[in-house]
């Protein structure tokens, strides 16, 4: 039974509330240098975790380091023997999400050892679905977990829950062509380009400050 104040809970309880495509991408941003693994737990095991997910986790945690039969107690450990066992197992059925390919000499490593992993979990799984990629956990989840524990959030954590006011309602907006200039002069990896956008141009004078203010919350 997770602890409901520890973070681990509160991510639990978002990803109960996602699909294959969020679990995929919370597990490409985890953070293995100091989060739980328990959310990673909680994804391998439930009936549609994608084939691609569980061998992104299982190649991201160092498996050759964790499965050498001297760490078998680490959570690490446990979650990728976890993930070795089902592949094993009734296996992982849904493949929408690609996954390049393994290392075939790292399983041999460790198949030499007193955990035998399948050959087939260095294979690529073809895909062609997107997942939902994350720069940071949700800012929801924090926010429950202080209040869980009886802090107020950050207002950093509040301010990222305030939706942008309507395009047509912040003052001194700009035009839709402007936007398009403004988003061109950002360059060909700007993040959110509009439709149709132009070539990047050299950006005109103040066009960052111009729709850094376009785009504020605050505006």
């Amino acid at each position: 039974m997770l602890d409901t104040n520890k973070r681990e809970y509160w991510i639990i309880d978002w990803l109960s509330r996602q699909g294959p495509a969020e679990w995929h991408g919370y597990v490409e941003r985890h953070q293995w240098d100091g989060e739980s693994t328990a959310p990673l737990k909680w994804i391998v095991a439930q009936p549609d975790c994608d084939a691609a997910t569980a061998l992104t986790i299982f190649w991201m945690a160092e498996p050759d380091y964790y499965l050498d039969g001297e760490h078998d107690d680490n959570p690490e450990a446990q979650l990728l023997l976890a993930i070795a066992a089902r592949w094993q197992g009734e296996g992982f059925p849904r493949r929408r999400f690609a996954f390049d390919e393994g290392c075939p000499e790292v399983l041999g490593r460790i198949s030499a050892g007193p955990h035998k992993v399948p050959a087939s979990m260095a294979e690529p799984v073809e895909g062609d679905e997107d997942f939902t990629w994350f720069d940071s956990v949700p800012a929801e989840i924090d926010i429950a977990w202080h209040h869980a524990n009886g802090r107020e959030p950050p207002a950093y954590l509040l301010a990222t829950q305030a939706a942008p006011r309507p395009i047509a309602e912040r003052p001194g907006r700009i035009g839709s062509e402007d936007a398009a200039s403004l988003w061109a002069a950002l360059g060909p990896n700007s993040a959110f380009p509009p439709l149709g956008a132009p070539s990047p141009p050299p950006a005109p004078k103040g066009a960052f400050g111009r729709l850094r203010r376009w785009l504020s919350p605050g505006a």
